[in-house]
């Protein structure tokens, strides 16, 4: 009988992801090996230039819709911290008003029970 191994090993190596692009006006296109002018290509990403446009353009509409009050402005972390602490004050007044009526009920109460057991001794004593 013959017996024979074998073994297999895995290589794995990273090779430069690499591609050949063509630039035509500010738009960035993958060409597909020698298909120059208009083959097999793919839009693949666009000039820093154009970005820049577009990235101010949105900024503009973003801020004509916050304008109009479509939507609205992000709020800093500062502005969310003052806002909080201005909730809580006021929850706070809250809480100490309503301990304030309890401690009125709680005393009417105690005078309305002196009430009647002053009434009802006095009863008991005629």
């Amino acid at each position: 009988m013959n017996i024979t191994e074998q073994r297999t090993t895995n290589i794995n190596v990273q090779q430069p992801q690499q591609f050949l692009a063509q630039l035509e006006g500010t738009n960035i296109y993958q060409v597909n090996g020698f298909a120059f002018g208009g083959g097999n290509r793919a839009q693949v990403g666009v000039t820093l230039q154009a970005y820049n446009e577009l990235k101010q353009m949105c900024q503009q509409y973003y801020d004509k819709l916050v304008e109009v009050g479509v939507i609205q402005k992000e709020k800093t972390p500062a502005e969310i911290q003052a806002e909080q602490t201005q909730m809580i004050a006021s929850m706070l007044d809250v809480v100490k008003g309503l301990k304030a009526e309890v401690e009125a009920l709680k005393n009417e109460c105690r005078d309305d029970s002196a009430i009647s057991e002053t009434v009802a001794g006095e009863d008991g004593s005629t």
